[in-house]
């Protein structure tokens, strides 16, 4: 006798790694009562990434090299030029796309409200993952919202808010969602390669975590797996050439300095707040404690014990992944930086906000390998010392997301970061012929443009 097709679904459904449990949820998410809330969801934390500065996105802003490198070259230059530019030192797909819309799609006074709406897509594309694309994650649970709350509240975040030059870094958390997760279905699984294609495109960060990738493939010998892991090699090599074309960036080496800045940045700041981190910074400044090398080994303490949670623990994979991933991501980025450069101030890395961007993606990559240490949102008791670590990773991260909301809204501690000249009055001028300058944030940056006879690219000057 034929088994009916609804039983043939299910039993293609319930591979050997997925339980009963999981499959009679997917029936109940396939009916849509999971769905709204994870529209409900989306739309909170895109409203959240708005109001923390609605200035962003009306009238906008250029933030940087988003305006002085990538606006101004694409008004400047021919499209097919422009594309195939590489600015920066490496290829930067994502705010050349954005900065081509700005330009030839709309107006002047609108180009940077087109930008910041293109950076908010950015920052959405790592949230819409962990809802809709991942088998792990297709009915609510504790880990997903937690996670969320990782994305939108962890420090420092400040340098990476709606702009497309550091879009990247969201691309990078995409990344790593992909690598923890598996996906859906088919069609999941084709965007998650666009996804990867885009992420290795627009910067470095992201191929970063290509030996994961081909980690997890020997691991599990999956096809999709292999998938991702060939798109994600494929433009890490495209990167690579472009950094090679470039001449790469010639940084000077301070590993003695490079326990101090994770200490700092990694643990001071995200659990105890700016004003702790720069105090301690000024504190290690000013006695020089980098040349002492018992106390610079005493730095690095918390990844000790984090590497004795993750043993002592459950020992989740994906865990080990995202923890390696960030301590990896925080030291590389540390000796790539541009503060790194012969003409940089490395010490500002021993300060809350100098060289932040660079850690807003290990923070939070740490926070998620906590929160799956932890088995939070999982039905099953743990003895002894196991729930002892498991409940100090879950108040690690809960403090770090209590730092966070407090300083969600504190602008004024932030002024560069959310405070600027206006868009559309430097336009006005502009147009007016008042000035070819167009001053943007965050001072006393600006971009010299003549009226697309010829455009000037200039510098802050000290």
């Amino acid at each position: 006798m034929r088994r009916p097709l609804f039983f043939n679904q299910l039993r293609l459904f319930c591979r050997k790694d997925d339980s009963p449990t999981i499959c009679k949820e997917k029936r109940i998410d396939s009916g849509g009562e999971y769905a709204l809330w994870k529209y409900i969801l989306l739309s909170a934390f895109a409203l959240l990434i708005t109001i923390r500065a609605p200035q962003l996105v009306w009238p906008g802003r250029f933030w940087a090299e988003e305006g002085t490198l990538f606006f101004a070259r694409c008004y400047l230059l021919p499209i097919p030029d422009f594309i195939f530019s590489i600015e920066l030192g490496y290829y930067n797909l994502y705010p050349k796309l954005a900065a081509l819309s700005a330009v030839y799609l709309v107006p002047m006074e609108y180009a940077a409200c087109i930008m910041a709406l293109w950076s908010l897509a950015g920052m959405l594309i790592p949230a819409w993952l962990l809802l809709f694309s991942a088998r792990e994650t297709r009915f609510l649970n504790i880990f997903t919202i937690l996670s969320l709350l990782s994305i939108l509240l962890i420090q420092p975040n400040q340098e990476v808010w709606l702009n497309t030059v550091n879009s990247q870094f969201y691309f990078c958390l995409a990344t790593a969602i992909i690598l923890i997760t598996k996906p859906v279905n088919r069609m999941m699984l084709g965007i998650r390669l666009a996804v990867l294609a885009t992420a290795g495109l627009t910067g470095v960060i992201s191929c970063l975590l290509l030996p994961l990738f081909w980690l997890e493939v020997a691991l599990t010998r999956d096809r999709d797996r292999l998938s991702e892991a060939l798109v994600l090699s494929i433009v890490s090599g495209l990167q690579v050439a472009s950094i090679l074309i470039a001449g790469g960036r010639e940084t000077t080496c301070y590993f003695t300095l490079l326990p101090w800045a994770l200490l700092i940045k990694q643990w001071v700041l995200p659990y105890l707040g700016m004003e702790m981190a720069d105090q301690l910074g000024n504190v290690i400044i000013q006695n020089r404690l980098w040349f002492h090398m018992t106390f610079t080994m005493l730095a690095l303490i918390p990844y000790l014990l984090v590497t004795g949670i993750l043993i002592l623990s459950k020992k989740d994979r994906y865990a080990c992944y995202l923890a390696a991933a960030s301590l990896f991501i925080a030291c590389i980025s540390f000796c790539k930086s541009v503060e790194a450069l012969p003409t940089g101030s490395i010490l500002s890395h021993l300060s809350s906000l100098g060289g932040s961007r660079y850690y807003f993606v290990p923070n939070v990559l740490m926070a998620m390998a906590l929160l799956r240490t932890s088995g939070i949102g999982e039905k099953q008791t743990w003895p002894g010392m196991q729930r002892v670590w498991h409940l100090f990773c879950v108040t690690l991260v809960s403090v770090s997301l209590l730092v966070g909301a407090a300083n969600f809204f504190c602008h004024h501690k932030i002024q560069p970061f959310f405070s600027g000249p206006s868009w559309p009055e430097e336009v006005r001028r502009w147009r007016n012929n008042e000035s070819d300058t167009l001053h943007i944030w965050p001072p006393p940056w600006k971009m010299h443009i003549l009226k697309k006879t010829d455009t000037t690219i200039l510098r802050p000057t000290e």
